[in-house]
């Protein structure tokens, strides 16, 4: 094996042993290469940020999404949301904008209305951060007016 191939495979090893460590922030590597015919190794750029993508909301089935776009309340599906634009993810307290509809017990349509999602409350769980309280809110002429709703995570 080439010096320059095993000055690879030590820093490999190196990012890769760097990139598990941790558990707030997510590391980004760049590896830029030496010209060819160089004698220098390659070096790593090595950045650090917040992890959002360990964020997540969990319906009654234990089903889990990051920033979904659309999420059901209820085991039997009688209150969703649709079509959720969320403001940003990961914050203490998030909102997304979107169509929340619910099905009346003995129906198969939904009554849908513009409304919004709010998740707070998180959690820390196993390496992992849930919401834990979700508030639905609809217009004030809606025929529901849904409740603050409790979400789980697996350390429930």
């Amino acid at each position: 094996m080439t010096p320059q191939r095993l000055g690879t495979l030590l820093l490999a090893t190196a990012l890769l042993a760097l990139a598990g460590c941790g558990g707030g922030s997510t590391t980004i590597i760049k590896t830029t290469r030496a010209p060819a015919g160089a004698s220098e190794s390659p070096t790593a750029k090595v950045t650090t940020g917040p992890i959002t993508s360990d964020v997540f909301m969990r319906d009654q089935l234990g089903n889990q999404s990051i920033k979904p776009s659309s999420f059901t309340f209820s085991a039997n599906a009688d209150l969703v949301a649709q079509r959720l634009r969320w403001s940003g993810w990961g914050a203490p307290t998030e909102r997304a904008a979107g169509i929340i509809g619910e099905r009346p017990a003995g129906q198969k349509n939904a009554i849908g209305f513009r409304g919004t999602v709010t998740v707070s409350d998180l959690q820390q769980c196993r390496g992992s951060r849930y919401y834990l309280r979700a508030r639905v809110t609809v217009p004030a002429a809606a025929p529901f007016q849904p409740k603050a709703i409790g979400l789980t995570s697996p350390c429930d």
